[in-house]
């Protein structure tokens, strides 16, 4: 695959409602889209989903944004790769670190990849490693701090059938001390 063109947007998605975490409400979620373009017009496309701020990763939106276009892209546009394992290798050369960065960019040449051989990315990637893809692939919610008679709420609007069990660990109402959420055990809750 020659990638003639190599592209970052970024996507501002609002969501239904605030996903609240220990360091806040998240009203929306940003992200960035890498768009791989070879010689032939087809077009792959990839995510990079760091948050904002440093909270679940080192890496963040803003620095995930800088590697990609500073240091990723460049490497890519203008040149030729037998495979999207070729572009991981100049992606990974004299990069630490930075994974949502590279997999953004590298989901990309395997989605352009898939269009360039007229398949889905599932069979792509199942072929590559010798296995039947899976028709579907289970998932899970977050559902953030909300307290569990909330979660009890919103189950119903998540899942249909089955039960689900959710991991929790809630500090009493009121404390906000790291000690006494660290010292505050986790507790199971189930959606019927």
């Amino acid at each position: 695959m020659r990638i003639e063109r190599a592209e970052l947007y970024e996507l501002t998605l609002p969501l239904l409602e605030p996903f609240i975490i220990s360091g806040g409400a998240v009203t929306e979620r940003r992200s960035l889209v890498v768009a791989l373009s070879d010689d032939q017009g087809h077009t792959g496309y990839g995510e990079s989903p760091p948050f904002d701020l440093p909270f679940y990763s080192e890496e963040t939106l803003a620095s995930a944004r800088d590697v990609i276009e500073r240091v990723l892209l460049p490497r890519l546009a203008g040149r030729a790769f037998d495979s999207p394992a070729a572009v991981d290798d100049a992606l990974s050369e004299n990069v630490r670190g930075n994974q949502f960065a590279r997999a953004g960019v590298e989901t990309a040449a395997w989605d352009l990849e898939a269009h360039a051989r007229g398949t889905g990315l599932a069979q792509l990637v199942a072929a590559r490693l010798g296995v039947e893809p899976a028709a579907s692939v289970a998932c899970g919610v977050a559902l953030g701090t909300a307290r569990p008679p909330r979660w009890r709420g919103a189950c119903p609007r998540r899942w249909s059938g089955g039960t689900v069990a959710s991991k929790s660990r809630s500090p009493p109402v009121g404390t906000t001390s790291r000690s006494a959420r660290r010292a505050t055990p986790w507790r199971t809750s189930t959606c019927p």
